[in-house]
């Protein structure tokens, strides 16, 4: 019966072929997963837009009626 001798060819091999190995089973994982469903919501959908800096805006309350949505 032979032993398997540990010199650094057959440490080569082993380490290889286990970081092969690791390489098949985490692409395997990465491929068989299904894609996650996306969702789209518009948050700023209620939000007006003017163009500059208006000082006035930080008051509770001014009026934003002339911005555009």
């Amino acid at each position: 019966m032979k032993v398997l001798q540990l010199n650094r060819r057959n440490l080569e091999i082993i380490y290889s072929s286990f970081f092969y190995l690791m390489l098949l089973l985490w692409s395997d994982a990465v491929v068989a997963k299904e894609p996650v469903p996306q969702r789209k919501y518009n948050f700023n959908s209620d939000w007006l837009f003017k163009l500059g800096d208006v000082a006035e805006a930080k008051e509770v309350s001014y009026k934003a009626s002339d911005w555009k949505k």
